[in-house]
């Protein structure tokens, strides 16, 4: 609410108000005739309608209290009714926002073939763990194979040495042709003490032995060649497994990147579900919530049908205000005065305190120094006031006037400097030595 001043009044009054409806002018009617009175330390209202008419009052004091316990209702039917709007609003923007997280996660799933995406994340580390094992058997064997090779090619040329290499000479055929070979060569060794060198066992004998070398020869050279093609096909196999774990990493690399996004997508989907069932969780409870609305408002007591009228007599009730009005006027007055317990007069000081009062001097008018008004204006009553004072010091004591005088006051700024000031010039006047 504003009070408009007078040069908005004026900005206002070309402008044409709206008339008032029925409702407003009934409601301006029935608020001069309410009273509202709470009741202290509790929170109970007392509320009072008067009237012409008595069954006009009861009924407007039942009608007060019905309509308050409506409007109470319909406001907080309203506030939960936005809330629910609201919340309904909300929810649907958040379902819309799930289907669309779900929409495009289905989408990024069947472009990046994801559908076995966890299958294949732990797949890859068991692969790529099994060629990395494999990779390396196969680089220890290679490197021994590749040992050996070297010295099979060292002594290429030579037989004999051919037959020193461990994986020859350890050869089962080779070691059962030599062993042929050696009894063969006894034979031979045997016979010759008997026979020449062209009689027919002899020959025969001669030739057996040739034949086992010969076959030992292509034995050494079937493991030889066996030994090289093994390390052909052990460094091939070496290669075969670095493109597999290459590839595997790759592949591994590839999938823990789509899975991120697909991670990413997946808690989005999951976060805008949680969201949207908390708001129908909250959107059924603020609907169960409306239809049980209730209004913490009781009547503890009904208007009942005044037997009289609230106010019999006016004229003798004002009558016996004013009465009581004055009277207690009068004795608050004669209470005041009696607490009242100041100085008014010297009368009042010499009987309340027993002391001799030798004189008062009035206040000093308006532009008066009264410091200096005894040698200013000796006819002043303010200087009459100062001798009338020298008069009763000197005459309290007849026989020996006194010599010296102490004046002094209970606090600061009270007249002591002035009082003795304008005394001695009192009494130097008068002829005394001061």
């Amino acid at each position: 609410l504003f009070q408009p001043d007078s040069d908005t009044q004026a900005d206002l009054s070309g402008i044409e108000q709206e008339p008032l409806d029925d409702a407003d002018i009934i409601a301006s009617m029935l608020q001069g005739g309410i009273r509202v009175t709470p009741v202290r330390e509790t929170r109970v209202l007392t509320i009072v309608y008067t009237d012409k008419d008595p069954y006009m009052a009861q009924r407007i004091a039942k009608a007060l209290v019905q309509a308050y316990i409506d409007v109470s209702l319909e406001i907080k039917l309203s506030s939960a009714q936005q809330s629910l709007k609201w919340m309904t609003a909300k929810a649907e923007a958040e379902r819309k926002k799930l289907e669309k997280s779900e929409r495009a996660l289905q989408r990024y799933k069947r472009e990046h073939d994801l559908i076995t995406v966890e299958n294949k994340l732990t797949l890859y580390p068991e692969k790529l763990t099994r060629f990395s094992n494999q990779l390396s058997e196969s680089e220890s064997k290679l490197k021994e194979l590749e040992n050996l090779y070297e010295q099979i090619v060292a002594v290429q040329g030579n037989p004999q040495a051919l037959e020193t290499i461990p994986t020859v000479s350890r050869n089962q055929v080779i070691i059962s042709l030599r062993s042929q070979i050696l009894k063969a060569q006894q034979l031979i060794k045997e016979l010759s003490k008997k026979y020449g060198h062209k009689h027919p066992r002899m020959i025969k004998a001669v030739d057996d032995r040739n034949i086992l070398i010969r076959e030992k020869n292509n034995e050494v050279k079937r493991v030889i060649e066996s030994v090289r093609k093994e390390y052909d096909l052990a460094k091939s196999r070496q290669d075969n497994l670095r493109e597999l774990v290459g590839e595997t990493k790759t592949n591994l690399q590839d999938v823990n990147e789509r899975f991120v996004q697909y991670s990413i997508m997946s808690r989005e989907v999951e976060t805008n579900r949680a969201l949207y069932d908390a708001l129908n969780t909250g959107l059924e409870k603020t609907s169960v919530t409306e239809e049980s609305q209730a209004v913490n408002i009781w009547v503890m007591r009904t208007p009942s049908l005044p037997e009289g009228p609230s106010n019999k007599n006016p004229k003798r009730m004002l009558l016996l205000g004013m009465v009581l009005g004055l009277a207690g006027g009068i004795g608050l007055a004669f209470f005041l005065e009696y607490l009242d317990n100041t100085v008014k007069s010297a009368d009042d000081l010499e009987q309340r305190y027993g002391v001799t009062v030798l004189g008062s001097v009035q206040e000093a008018g308006k532009g008066e120094a009264i410091e200096t008004i005894v040698k200013d204006n000796a006819r002043s009553p303010i200087s009459e006031s100062y001798r009338l004072i020298r008069s009763s010091l000197l005459l309290s004591s007849a026989d020996h006037p006194p010599r010296t005088i102490l004046i002094t006051s209970a606090a600061t700024q009270e007249g002591k400097t002035t009082t003795s000031i304008n005394l001695a010039r009192t009494m130097a006047f008068g002829g005394a030595r001061v």
